[in-house]
């Protein structure tokens, strides 16, 4: 396939911009075991944790992130100009490659793997050589992350069994775009310093952290202080809205973890609890989420009934507690799904990931999501990272498990 025609550009203009969603990217792993972490929630802490108070504001609160992301905007004065017209650029970036996954997919079903794989293969160069004019032409979306998405979507699709070819390495039956659609090492090692180069800065973690305990202390005091434990626990366990508030139980694991699982949607792949390392005392997280469950009954609410009754109260509390201490990128309206989807990835890696581990494996474990290790190398792997929004943040102390050592024995090891 050659370059877009006129056709695809005006068709795509005329779609209406959207952001997939799906609150928590539901696939699974095992948390890996820290050996022990350094306790942070002391009940003196509760009255040192001071939250911001200012204006609420209304947030449109989401079931979760989707891939795309603006990167910080440029300073000037038509700075809102800029921003607005990169958001238009993103969306329709977007639009375009959805517009053409939808046309690859259908049109590589009329094609037989056996019989047609060079013909296939080619067609996936002509795409390749697409999006690189698009994006040279465009500046809105880097190739390697046009290529990631589209991998993403392969992989959470549902190939026609005659697109399938057995993958030697993965030992796994794949689409076969998923065979030529790809980039080079140099290419994805290029995409990984650009993006970690662009990354935001969290300059004080420990304050992200006192303030989340003082949410759920404060929170465990006063019954209308209730979305606090919402963004509490949001931060200090990485769940969403609608895992604390309805799908979630939540269980003791050790003095620093939890077993989390989901009692609403059943998956078939990942059937079992997975374990999640707090940030805080993991009997207090369960103590402050028991307590929600009884202020807050939503066992009976829809799910958007219940995002569309609580989302905004919930984003305007962590707005107001956590605005100061975590930056966030142009156009980002939702802090509380970056609290929990972004910041508690990042903090988690730093606090308990051991050193030997990489980020991107100890990520995809507590959080949950083995698509992040869908391929094997570490520059693939990261790119997936990345478009999926868990890598938006750094730390100036980049060591990782700095709790390990701290205080032995409060995590099981068995």
């Amino acid at each position: 396939m050659g370059d877009p025609s006129r056709d695809d550009q005006e068709t795509i203009e005329e779609e209406e911009g959207q952001r997939d969603g799906g609150e928590d990217c539901a696939h699974v792993g095992s948390v890996e075991e820290p050996e022990g972490v350094k306790e942070t929630a002391h009940a003196a802490r509760a009255e040192e944790v001071s939250v911001v108070v200012g204006a609420e504001t209304e947030l449109s609160v989401e079931a979760g992130h989707g891939f795309l992301r603006e990167r910080p905007s440029i300073e000037g004065p038509h700075q809102k100009e800029v921003k607005q017209k990169n958001q238009v650029q993103k969306a329709r970036a977007r639009e375009w490659l959805v517009h053409r996954w939808k046309r690859f997919v259908g049109e590589m079903a009329d094609y037989v793997v056996e019989v047609d794989e060079e013909e296939m293969r080619a067609r996936c160069e002509a795409d390749l050589d697409a999006w690189r004019d698009y994006c040279e032409e465009m500046k809105s979306l880097s190739f390697q992350e046009m290529v990631m998405e589209t991998r993403i979507a392969l992989r959470t699709s549902i190939p026609a069994p005659q697109n399938e070819w057995w993958n030697p390495e993965m030992e796994e039956w794949e689409h076969i775009g998923l065979k030529y659609l790809k980039c080079s090492a140099t290419e994805w090692e290029q995409m990984r310093w650009d993006w970690l180069d662009h990354c935001l800065l969290l300059h004080d973690p420990d304050a992200i952290v006192m303030r989340a305990e003082g949410l759920l202390y404060k929170g465990l005091m006063d019954a209308d202080a209730w979305p606090g434990l919402v963004v509490g626990i949001a931060v200090v366990t990485g769940q969403g809205l609608l895992r604390i508030l309805k799908n979630g139980c939540f269980s003791l694991k050790t003095s620093f973890s939890l077993l989390f699982r989901d009692a609403v949607h059943y998956n078939p792949f990942f059937r079992g609890p997975f374990e999640i390392p707090t940030l805080s005392r993991a009997d207090l997280v369960v103590e402050a989420w028991e307590r929600l469950r009884e202020i807050v009954d939503c066992a009976q609410v829809d799910e958007h009934e219940l995002i569309h009754q609580y989302g905004q109260l919930v984003g305007a509390t962590a707005l107001k507690s956590f605005r100061d201490l975590v930056p966030v990128f142009a156009g980002e309206t939702d802090l509380f799904n970056v609290l929990h989807h972004c910041v508690y990835p990042c903090l988690a890696t730093h606090y308990y990931c051991p050193p030997s581990v990489e980020s991107v494996e100890y990520i995809a474990k507590i959080c949950n999501d083995p698509l992040l290790l869908a391929d094997p190398s570490p520059g693939e792997r990261f790119a997936c990272a990345a478009v999926c929004n868990y890598m938006e943040y750094r730390l100036a102390d980049e060591r990782k498990g700095i709790w390990l050592c701290q205080v032995p024995n409060s995590i099981d090891t068995q």
